[in-house]
């Protein structure tokens, strides 16, 4: 599979740079060419698959999100993903495949987290094969996720449209991600 072949014209809210403003964060995201070296990833973010349907979480804010989180210190991307499907799915991830970057340069004097690089970073984007093991762990320090919802992609672009930061861009990651996923099928 050759991701030059996507066009992200079509994913219109992905493509653009975009302010996180819990950072604030200056944000782009761009397909997967190399992988940056370790220690400049610091976020997995998941587009993860259970069959044919989608997970989405209900959030204890009331927002639709996706799971994925920052990578502890020492953590490789994949553990990240690993636990954070857990925690935030209770799902168990069977196989992960990244296809995008997020090329974030944050606008805080001093990093989120001690061991994040700073000003310059990478989130990592990925699909995943999962399998629902149990309810989320939802570590106490993090906001809880009351619900996983296994939805079509339709109604998962549905969902992430009805919030008002990021909704629009969740909705074209997992549009994309679940292009992505065909391709890599040969559909």
């Amino acid at each position: 599979m050759n991701l030059s072949e996507i066009d992200l014209s079509d994913y219109p809210d992905l493509a653009r740079p975009y302010r996180w403003k819990w950072g604030p964060i200056d944000a782009q995201f761009e397909l997967l060419g190399e992988m940056p070296e370790d220690r400049l990833i610091s976020n997995v973010r998941i587009v993860p698959f259970s069959g044919d349907e989608l997970l989405v979480l209900k959030m204890a804010d009331g927002e639709w999100d996706h799971p994925g989180g920052t990578c502890e210190p020492d953590e490789p991307f994949k553990e990240t993903a690993r636990r954070e499907l857990m925690e935030e799915a209770g799902a168990r991830l069977i196989r992960l495949e990244p296809f995008g970057l997020i090329r974030c340069h944050s606008l805080r004097e001093k990093p989120y987290r001690p061991h994040m690089a700073h000003p310059d970073f990478f989130h990592v984007v990925v699909t995943a094969e999962v399998e629902q093991a149990g309810e989320p762990t939802n570590p106490e320090d993090e906001l809880a996720t009351l619900e996983v919802h296994a939805v079509s992609l339709d109604e998962a672009v549905a969902r992430f449209r009805t919030r008002e930061e990021g909704g629009k861009w969740m909705a074209d990651m997992y549009r994309l991600g679940a292009r992505v996923r065909e391709m890599r099928r040969g559909r």
